[in-house]
């Protein structure tokens, strides 16, 4: 008698167990483990396959290097535990593929023809620790329409913007120095140069067949040879100083258009 009671007792509970169960809302979560799997790594915050060279204070100047056909770069503002502080001199030559560059704010130096005939390249930085534009910096880069060129650049180098559809361009007061063809053929139509301006050398603006408005300051000690040549566009410079001022700059006479004097910059 007592082992049939047990086994009624043992089967009641497990029928119990069942319609319990069964009474569970459907919607109920299923247990499950909790996950331990790792996130996946991010994107890396730097394009990979540039090259890098040490340079003689230590730190890496880059370049292309393997990654010649990447659209958009981004420069890494360390290498290998050291600062990354110069673009090396023609390190981005013919970079036809290259739209956008990404510059770290560690770099203080762009080499002569850095970015040279990278004919596809719409969009740069400039960081504010470079203090010069060098020769044939963006030659040749069709499509760069706009650039900042930040306070601290004292000098922009010869050709260093010739044959670039530059429409817009923002320059610093710290400028001192334009070189011979630096905008040779660019697109803008208007350019307010500096009040620390000092030199413009031969034909800065030939061929900058759009420009219409220019604006000399009164610091200006020298203007080179043609100028202004094939600016079909403009007919006269405005000067922000007095005659008297404008013929203590050496070479005034050759500047070869009339001038407005005494002019105001709005």
């Amino acid at each position: 008698m007592k082992k049939t009671v047990i086994i009624l007792l043992a089967f009641t509970a497990a029928l119990i167990c069942v319609m319990m169960a069964s009474c569970q809302p459907n919607d109920a979560p299923p247990e499950t483990t909790p996950k331990t799997d790792t996130p996946s790594p991010e994107a890396p915050a730097h394009t990979e396959g540039l090259y890098y060279e040490l340079v003689e204070d230590g730190t890496y100047g880059v370049g292309i290097g393997d990654a010649t056909t990447v659209e958009h770069i981004v420069i890494p503002s360390t290498h290998e535990g050291k600062p990354v502080t110069q673009i090396l001199k023609k390190g981005f030559l013919e970079a036809t593929n290259l739209k956008s560059i990404k510059l770290p704010e560690s770099i203080t130096a762009i080499g002569p023809a850095a970015f040279a005939e990278c004919t596809a390249l719409e969009s740069i930085n400039i960081p504010n620790g470079v203090t010069r534009i060098e020769n044939d910096t963006f030659n040749m880069c069709k499509k760069l329409k706009s650039i900042v060129i930040p306070e601290g650049v004292t000098v922009i180098g010869a050709l260093a913007f010739s044959s670039t559809d530059l429409e817009i361009i923002s320059l610093p007061e710290s400028l001192e120095i334009i070189g011979t063809k630096a905008f040779w053929a660019a697109d803008f139509e208007s350019i307010v140069l500096p009040s620390n301006l000092k030199r413009i050398d031969d034909s800065a603006f030939y061929e900058c067949i759009k420009l219409k408005h220019v604006v000399l300051p009164d610091s200006l000690e020298k203007i080179g040879n043609s100028v202004f040549n094939s600016c079909f566009e403009l007919e006269k410079v405005y000067y922000t100083g007095s005659p008297e001022q404008f013929k203590l700059i050496e070479n005034y006479k050759r500047i070869g258009i009339s001038v407005k004097f005494n002019y105001v910059p709005e």
